[in-house]
């Protein structure tokens, strides 16, 4: 009602723009990008007139909730809008370097690792120049170039780098999730590395962290994948399927149409394969394939 009354009586005033604001962020919180893009939207375009200083941040946010919708190419246009509107701003600011780091996530979650590393260092470079280098942003990022190190098989660097910022994250009273994100970076090395026993605790750690505090994040999603992959790999299989089909409800609910979503299936086909039962097995790797091939080059 409102916002109504705005429109009606001040069409193009700040008080407008920050009403449709604060709409989409509700939205957003709800996990309706759509709704949120739209209001995103409006205040944005109140703002091009009242306030331009605020418009990249807008872009910002319209391009996280189209990459909530899998929209990436109009996630990566409103991403390179932020990153000009920042670096005109202020090339040495903040909001730069979150806005690359932000692309970063997107471009790794599409399984572009180059393109995501050279983000990552980009926004980190930004820290370097204004000294903030040990921020808990600046580490969070740091452990992002860990995490898209371990996916492109330098495991070594990456344990050492995610193993020494977890106690950084941890000494700096980061928050749950970020740290989380590490052990399960270190958790996934360790599994690769055929080290499931020293991985399986660290997965437990992610689980101590987050589990009641943050029952719908990212991270107790991929700690539930890799706990999974843990049990295919020392034949627990029904343990295995367990934590996959777990992880799976949790994204239908958090992140739909995501690579990581994909690879849950693909995990579960896996699994059902090794029991022999063959038409799960190619209803899931059907699914996984739906998702990655429309979402990673390549699949």
């Amino acid at each position: 009602m409102c916002v109504k009354i705005l429109e009606e009586e001040s069409p193009n005033s700040l008080n407008l723009a920050l009403s449709f604001e604060n709409l989409a962020l509700t939205f957003e919180c709800e996990h309706k990008h759509a709704e949120a893009i739209v209001n995103f939207k409006k205040a944005m375009d109140i703002c091009q007139t009242v306030a331009p200083e605020k418009v990249p941040n807008f872009h910002l946010k319209l391009g996280v909730n189209f990459r909530k919708q899998s929209q990436f190419n109009e996630a990566l246009f409103h991403f390179n809008k932020a990153i000009e509107g920042h670096r005109a701003k202020n090339p040495n600011g903040e909001d730069l370097a979150i806005s690359f780091n932000t692309l970063g996530l997107m471009l790794q979650e599409q399984g572009k690792w180059e393109e995501a590393l050279l983000s990552f260092k980009k926004a980190l470079a930004v820290y370097e120049v204004n000294g903030t280098s040990q921020s808990v942003v600046a580490l969070s990022i740091k452990a992002n170039v860990g995490s898209v190190m371990a996916r492109t098989g330098k495991l070594a660097e990456a344990l050492e780098m995610s193993e020494k910022l977890a106690l950084e994250l941890t000494a700096a009273s980061a928050g749950a999730e970020t740290i989380a994100a590490v052990y399960n970076t270190v958790a996934s090395v360790m599994l690769l590395q055929g080290r499931s026993t020293e991985a399986l605790e660290q997965l437990k750690k992610v689980t101590t962290l987050i589990e009641t505090s943050l029952p719908n994040s990212m991270s107790l999603a991929t700690a539930k994948i890799n706990t999974g992959a843990l049990y295919k790999s020392t034949d627990r299989l029904s343990d295995a399927l367990f934590q996959f089909q777990s992880a799976v409800a949790l994204l239908l609910k958090i992140a739909p149409n995501t690579v990581t979503l994909g690879v849950a299936y693909k995990h579960m086909g896996d699994t059902y394969l090794l029991q022999n039962d063959y038409e799960h097995a190619k209803e899931f790797n059907a699914k996984a394939l739906a998702i990655l091939g429309s979402l990673v080059p390549g699949s």
